[in-house]
């Protein structure tokens, strides 16, 4: 049988499963014996008191379950995993759905990388304390050295605590002040000050080559510190639940989820991207991440 076809017929062998293990239950249940003569009896009147399983009946419902599971247990791991599955489909196109109807926010928020336009866009909600980020970050400045045809955004959030507001409302300053030097203010954050605090934001500014009190000046504004609260809002109204969540944005300006990968298969999803292909098309970076590790 192909594997097409037995993922096919698993709902129903689980729905069979399922139902059976219900009929039983129900048996249970209802098997109340006469206090007197020991055999089954029907209720005369539906009571309105809540029936609870007694202890003999929970025990047997148990045994009941543990050897169900027991013998079917590879179609139990199979149904939780197709469950699990596509929970998480169901959650990234609805994510995607809500990113493409919010892409006039998403757009005006996103700080480009590199100052060059070029045909592919990703958008990166990332928390710059976060080390996964920072791995992402690295990624993209490498990608931006090697090719210039994708252009890197950045949508900096504050979810790690008041330090990473810190360093957010920093990344939103280098960028207003000096796009030019915004890729190398980013690439020493990542390189040379990964935990980066206020402490030491000045040795960042300086070693980029900003102007310190116009930094200083810009990092304290209310301006600055409205658009850290609407990049916030912006992944709260879209249930961003981690980061970094990386978007691509297709021709036909919808937007999808750039699933986890490493450097090697990237720039297999930027060329895909470009030919107006699925991401993933011709790998699966879930499985092949999964082997290297």
């Amino acid at each position: 049988m192909s594997q097409s076809s037995q993922k096919s017929k698993m709902p129903i062998i689980m729905a069979l499963v399922i139902v059976s293990i219900l009929v039983v239950i129900f048996l249970v249940i209802t098997k109340k014996k006469h206090p007197t003569s020991g055999i089954s009896q029907c209720p005369a009147t539906q009571s309105s008191k809540k029936y609870s399983f007694n202890t003999d009946q929970i025990a047997e419902i148990q045994q009941i379950l543990l050897e169900t599971i027991r013998e079917k247990s590879e179609q139990f791991i199979s149904a939780v995993n197709d469950g699990m599955q596509a929970q998480q489909d169901k959650g990234r196109k609805d994510l995607e759905k809500s990113a493409t109807s919010e892409s006039k926010r998403l757009l005006s928020a996103a700080i480009p990388l590199n100052i060059h336009e070029a045909q592919v866009k990703l958008i990166a909600f990332i928390d710059p304390l976060c080390p996964h980020c920072q791995t992402f970050e690295k990624l993209a400045l490498n990608t931006m050295d090697q090719r210039k045809d994708v252009t890197f955004y950045f949508i900096p959030i504050a979810i790690l605590g008041e330090n990473s507001e810190i360093v957010s409302k920093a990344i939103i300053t280098a960028a207003k002040l000096s796009p030019q030097k915004f890729s190398t203010f980013i690439k020493k954050l990542v390189e040379k000050y990964t935990k980066l605090d206020k402490a030491k934001l000045a040795a960042l500014v300086k070693d980029t080559g900003l102007d310190a009190k116009k930094f200083e000046k810009e990092l304290n504004s209310n301006e600055t510190h409205n658009k850290l609260a609407e990049n916030n809002n912006l992944a709260k109204d879209l249930k961003i639940t981690g980061v970094p969540t990386v978007f691509a944005v297709q021709g036909n300006g919808g937007f999808v989820i750039v699933p986890p990968t490493d450097a090697k298969d990237f720039g297999k999803i930027i060329d895909n991207i470009k030919a107006d292909k699925p991401l993933t098309e011709g790998f699966n970076p879930a499985n092949e991440n999964a082997d290297e590790t």
